[in-house]
């Protein structure tokens, strides 16, 4: 097990104040309901930031810690169907909230192989929102290139979170300690983008 060393502290630090900043002064031009869906998202980030510099990369092994931080990508896709695409917002919430519930459902009844691959749907359906919403808003909607960063964020996100979901199911033979390695600053690069995109009027 890779052992957390000060830059990987430091860069944990960074994140959290990146997301709080967010938190505390990025939030006004948003609705109720979108400012709701970001604060859960941001809250995570500083939530996940600081368990990990506190108790280091032991915490990734958790079988609680994916369901946790699976809330990032489905906190930020409900907040951007919120905000851009209102009429969908009610459908869309049910399906990931639903599929959400069974996910945690199956972290507590089923073996770690299928829990893991369920929980990974989840991921990937509310990750892709992420990344294809912002490009077609960009695309489409004229919407400044800012708006790109949080797909930008999205993207490297999912793919750190898919690397560790087949390295504990075993389809991944990459070792444990290398994906460790780059995901403090790929946690410090997602958040910064997200708040970089989300910060458009």
């Amino acid at each position: 097990m890779r052992k957390i060393t000060v830059s990987d502290r430091i860069l944990f630090l960074v994140t959290c104040c990146i997301a709080a900043y967010k938190i505390v002064a990025g939030m006004d031009q948003y609705s109720s309901f979108v400012m709701g869906f970001y604060t859960v998202a941001f809250g995570v980030f500083v939530l996940a930031g600081l368990m990990l510099l506190l108790f280091g990369f032991e915490l990734l092994t958790n079988r609680f810690f994916p369901v946790v931080a699976t809330l990032i990508p489905i906190s930020l896709s409900l907040g951007l169907v919120q905000e851009y695409l209102p009429q969908m917002a009610f459908s869309y919430s049910l399906f990931i909230g639903g599929i959400y519930i069974l996910s945690v459902w199956v972290r507590f009844t089923a073996d770690e192989k299928m829990a893991a691959l369920v929980l990974a749907l989840v991921h990937g359906v509310s990750g892709l929102l992420v990344f294809i919403l912002p490009v077609v808003l960009y695309v489409h909607y004229g919407l400044t290139v800012t708006i790109l960063l949080v797909s930008f964020g999205g993207l490297i996100l999912s793919i750190e979170g898919i690397f560790l979901t087949l390295q504990k199911t075993g389809y991944l033979k990459m070792k444990l300690n290398t994906i460790f390695a780059w995901f403090p600053l790929i946690l410090l690069t997602a958040t910064a983008a997200f708040v970089g995109g989300l910060s458009i009027e």
